[in-house]
């Protein structure tokens, strides 16, 4: 699969959404918030800004992801009872 990242952050983003492994997706989702926060940390205004509102809903969709990645764990510790 061939993806271009407009900014560096997004490159950890689409690893994290694309990783069907389980086991990796925990250390991606971190990896991609931090590459988040360290952006946003840098700048002095987002509002407005283009990469800014990407970082934002970047954001919100790594929180999506973990949260289904929990889910998934939940279901799988249920069906090994």
């Amino acid at each position: 699969m061939n993806r271009v990242a407009e900014f560096q952050w997004q490159d950890a983003v689409q690893d994290a959404v694309h990783e069907r492994d389980p086991a990796k997706l925990e250390a991606k989702i971190k990896t991609a918030e931090i590459a988040i926060f360290r952006r946003i940390h840098t700048f002095r205004s987002l509002r407005g800004d283009v990469e800014g509102q990407a970082l934002f809903d970047a954001l919100r969709t790594i929180r999506r992801l973990k949260n289904l990645a929990a889910e998934q764990r939940v279901s799988r510790a249920g069906l090994k009872q």
